[in-house]
């Protein structure tokens, strides 16, 4: 019978998680609680090649492997012999190659059609109940590790050759002191905040807190809308655009940052992950809301629309329910969160 080997015998697990990065980073509590529970075992992680550079910083993690979309996982689970895969995110395709490799257990979600690859079950419906993700990936240690597990982010340690990319830019871009960064593009699944309601916030942070200036980043293919902020902002002098930085000189600017701004986005789980202030736009309702999807971090904080918040002109959400519309959640809520952010980290 398959997925028997006894814990005392487990050696090398690998967590499967390739998809975003913000999906990475509410898996990473994982990875604390395997190395409290088996200190000596060695830990991977399966990803996109993207988030590799990330996955290799957190001291819990042995071992990243990358997986591109077009590629197998056979050849990494043939050469690595992992003794359990966790797949926290299931995937029928990597779930078939774990098999064929002879991994003995395979932990994935006992609901789905090609439940029958896996050698032990999770049995949690995501979309059916309010809990955090991160707290149903923490459920996914269960058939190998007993619970309950405490949830703890791990910590993502400062680099300091990245570091010193991301001041480079900074004073290449002229902004001296503290600042704030504004990331106007959030997840595809998420209607946009309007780029109008963003530049109202960024003239607002800047009238109200003359010490500060604004940053705006953007990632592949967006710095048209990046310029278009800069440009509905309108101060010069306190507000640049930087967006050519390695993936590592991205968290270390984050790292600096007195608040980051945006809707729900990857660039939001990743700034609560180096511990920066967050305010954070989403949705009201499942499945993006944030009982489900927030950030995680000492200072998150996550606005939804609230009752008589109006709907923008083509805010694009015809015939979607009002409360997912995030356009409708008034820029003085933003800024006052963001000043209230700003508040408590400078004590």
């Amino acid at each position: 019978m398959l997925g028997l080997t006894p814990l005392s015998e487990i050696q090398r697990i690998l967590i499967s998680r390739t998809d975003e990065l913000g999906d990475v980073i509410l898996t990473l509590p994982l990875s604390v609680a395997i190395r409290k529970e088996l200190p000596d075992v060695h830990l991977s992680f399966l990803v996109r090649p993207y988030i590799s550079h990330l996955v290799h910083r957190i001291r819990e993690v042995d071992q990243a492997f990358t997986l591109p979309p077009s590629e197998k996982g056979t050849e990494i689970f043939r050469e690595y012999k992992p003794d359990a895969i966790i797949f926290a995110k299931p995937e029928f395709r990597l779930a078939l190659e774990a098999m064929r490799a002879k991994v003995d257990v395979r932990i994935g979600s006992g609901y789905r059609w090609y439940s029958g690859l896996f050698t032990r079950w999770v049995y949690d419906r995501r979309k059916d109940r309010g809990s955090h993700e991160a707290e149903f990936e923490m459920n996914m240690l269960g058939p190998l590790i007993p619970g309950p597990h405490e949830l703890v982010m791990p910590e993502l340690p400062p680099m300091e050759e990245a570091a010193g990319e991301a001041e480079a830019h900074l004073r290449g871009a002229r902004i001296e002191g503290p600042y704030v960064i504004i990331h106007p593009v959030g997840k595809p699944s998420v209607l946009p905040y309007p780029i109008e309601q963003f530049a109202q916030i960024g003239r607002s942070l800047l009238e109200a807190r003359p010490d500060i200036s604004v940053v705006i980043t953007s990632g592949h293919g967006e710095r048209p809308i990046a310029e278009q902020l800069k440009e509905g902002i309108g101060v010069e002098g306190r507000t640049a655009i930087i967006d050519t930085l390695s993936p590592n000189g991205v968290s270390e600017l984050l790292r600096g940052t007195s608040c980051f701004v945006s809707s729900a986005s990857d660039g939001a789980h990743l700034a609560a992950l180096v511990r920066a202030p967050v305010v954070a736009l989403f949705p009201g309702t499942p499945p993006n809301w944030p009982q489900r999807r927030a950030p995680i971090g000492p200072h998150v904080t996550t606005l939804t629309p609230e009752e008589g918040e109006p709907l923008p002109k083509n805010s694009g959400g015809s015939g979607t329910n009002p409360l997912n519309v995030i356009a409708r959640i008034k820029p003085e809520r933003v800024v006052e969160a963001c000043l209230q952010q700003l508040n408590v980290t400078a004590r």
